[in-house]
């Protein structure tokens, strides 16, 4: 999988969370397509750690997710 697009699924928090565990360990996925899932602002410190350690991530797209410039 190189391209996910879950764009307006109105995700749960756990569903956030599961996500950001995942993109921390990620190989493979390419693209992240998030717009407007605002669990994903519950979730700021665990989704900024997961990026931070995502060496293969290339395009984000998280507009709409309540995420504040500070995560």
């Amino acid at each position: 999988l190189r391209f996910l697009n879950i764009s307006e699924c109105d995700l749960p928090v756990s569903a956030a969370r599961v996500i950001c565990e995942s993109l921390a360990t990620n190989r493979c996925l390419r693209t992240l397509i998030l717009r407007w899932n605002t669990s994903f602002g519950l979730e700021e410190s665990a989704f900024a750690k997961a990026l931070s350690q995502n060496m293969h991530l290339q395009q984000l797209n998280f507009a709409r997710c309540s995420l504040s410039i500070d995560a």
